[in-house]
């Protein structure tokens, strides 16, 4: 396999390449890249929903890189700092602030529901299986929670044991497994390509084999 291969690609534009999903072996720190390729086989799946029913779409993480900048920094260069709301924007907590920002750009699209929203109250949840320093595997929390979480009026349980070795399991599982729902997703147009690439290692490493 090549590694600099674009493996992925949707119909939108969205595409990566190899190596970079490579990442989501166990151990590695994944590139954002990869929720990115998960974002696009989910928004494919509500795709194919029941029109009627309620559907979620799910950002690409460059979609709210502006977002952070501000939050964190407000540094003149970005235009979203005119979107802060005067001295007091760095005074409030980081979920206020991610929500003035987003109420900030619904209003500028003139979205209908930016005034209901600017005016809900945010709470923090809390999660039984959070950890403080994994940061390799924080990216696959990001995936499992855009699969299972639907809102507060909904039971949230991702399947994660508390206990750190028998979490770890999980997640390498998962990082297996996610790997493989997004390059075999309808969603991705090289899907036959890699089915076929599969095949031919599988097929070279009998060969080598005898």
């Amino acid at each position: 396999m090549h590694t600099g291969k674009i493996f992925f690609a949707t119909t939108y534009g969205l595409e990566t390449r190899a190596f970079l999903l490579a990442r989501l072996i166990p151990g590695e720190q994944m590139y954002t890249c990869a929720i990115d390729c998960w974002a696009g086989v989910l928004n494919h799946q509500e795709g194919l929903k029941n029109k009627d029913g309620p559907k979620c779409l799910f950002c690409y993480t460059s979609t709210i890189e502006p977002s952070i900048e501000v939050i964190d920094s407000m540094h003149p260069k970005f235009a979203w700092v005119s979107l802060k709301d005067g001295n007091s924007f760095m005074t409030k907590g980081t979920l206020n602030k991610i929500k003035h920002i987003v109420c900030a750009y619904m209003r500028s699209v003139k979205h209908p529901s930016a005034q209901a929203l600017s005016s809900v109250t945010l709470s923090k949840k809390e999660i039984g299986w959070a950890t403080r320093d994994n940061f390799t595997d924080c990216g696959i929390f990001a995936m499992r929670h855009m699969v299972l979480y639907y809102g507060k009026n909904k039971p949230f349980e991702c399947g994660f044991n508390n206990d750190e070795s028998v979490q770890q399991s999980q997640i390498n599982n998962l990082r297996m497994k996610y790997c493989a729902r997004i390059l075999l997703s309808d969603a991705n147009v090289f899907e036959d390509k890699v089915i076929a690439d599969a095949r031919n290692e599988a097929n070279m490493a009998k060969q080598n084999e005898l």
